[in-house]
């Protein structure tokens, strides 16, 4: 029985199926691409972070296109911005993982090269945290 119909299925009949169906979802494949194109990268914030402090402002505001979850994180990331302007330090390497960035700013003091690192977890188009040591002291 279910042979039968199958059998007098035609071509068309599957083809304008299929038209139908991509009409159906087209919008929908259309949304999801602007949704994913609107959403920044993790490199575009890790660079914004970057501007903030190479800009020497180090306001409350933070950096432009990025939100920072705690207020804590926030003045940390402030007082980070101040220390790397008044010390002097210059950024060497940033590495961008998945939900991780890491800042590598160094200066030659001495002739030793002192290291400032600081690690960012983020979020969507968040920080939520924010941790930093210092090497080679």
């Amino acid at each position: 029985m279910a042979l039968r119909k199958l059998k007098e299925i035609k071509i068309e009949d599957v083809l304008l199926g299929l038209i139908v169906l991509f009409a159906i979802l087209y919008p929908l494949i259309i949304a999801f691409i602007i949704y994913k194109s609107d959403q920044p990268v993790e490199d575009e914030l890790v660079n914004a972070v970057v501007e903030y402090f190479e800009e020497g402002k180090c306001t409350l505001d933070g950096p432009k296109g990025l939100t920072v979850e705690k207020r804590e994180d926030l003045e940390r990331l402030t007082a980070l911005c101040q220390r790397i302007n008044q010390e002097g330090f210059d950024l060497r390497k940033k590495e961008v993982e998945e939900g991780k960035a890491i800042l590598y700013y160094g200066k030659k003091v001495k002739g030793m090269e002192r290291k400032l690192v600081i690690e960012l977890t983020i979020e969507g188009d968040k920080i939520t945290g924010i941790r930093d040591y210092e090497k080679g002291r």
